[in-house]
């Protein structure tokens, strides 16, 4: 395992909420920021690794992210979903720079692990809901908003929810 891991606890729901009983933990006032966080930046970000990949011919995260020019697109992508998560909630951007970084670039890239973009890619539609982690941060109803958000990149990287014509491969979304 690595080492791009976080633990988040909220102070408020231990017995003795001064104590710090695991090492390594962050102890926080607001769980629901930290889960807000993760939902819309990490898992946004390993959606958008599978899909890219796949369009991209990769048959793993692992792949697609050992390409230089689709790491920077997927980095940005969640950069962008960070934003809003920034100014929703209030972390520092370069807290939140550090978090793309660790927790996308650096988790997925992890020294043996392999992770197939079908399995990723699994469920499309729920992924594209207006609250779920690929739309969450640049949907017209959702909560947080990036007013410098790009839509257009957003549109680039919807998934087909048909194999595209052009692909010599069945689409992995069987789900």
């Amino acid at each position: 395992m690595g080492d791009a891991i976080e633990l988040p606890i909220e102070r408020n729901k231990l017995v003795d909420p001064e104590s710090q009983p695991i090492k390594g933990a962050e102890y926080v006032d607001d769980l629901m920021k930290y889960l807000q966080r993760k939902i819309y930046v990490v898992n946004c970000g390993h959606a958008c690794t599978g899909f890219i990949g796949y369009h991209n011919g990769c048959p793993t995260i692992q792949e697609t992210l050992a390409r230089p020019e689709l790491k920077e697109q997927i980095r940005n992508i969640a950069l962008e979903s960070a934003a809003a998560i920034e100014a929703e909630y209030g972390f520092a951007h370069d807290d939140m720079v550090r978090y793309v970084d660790s927790m996308i670039i650096k988790r997925y890239t992890t020294p043996g692990i392999s992770d197939p973009v079908g399995r990723v890619c699994r469920e499309p539609l729920r992924k594209l809901s207006a609250n779920d982690r690929l739309m969450g941060t640049g949907h017209p109803g959702g909560q947080a908003r990036h007013p410098h958000a790009d839509p257009a990149l957003r549109h680039r990287l919807r998934p087909p929810l048909r194999r595209p014509r052009t692909m010599n491969r069945p689409w992995p979304c069987s789900r």
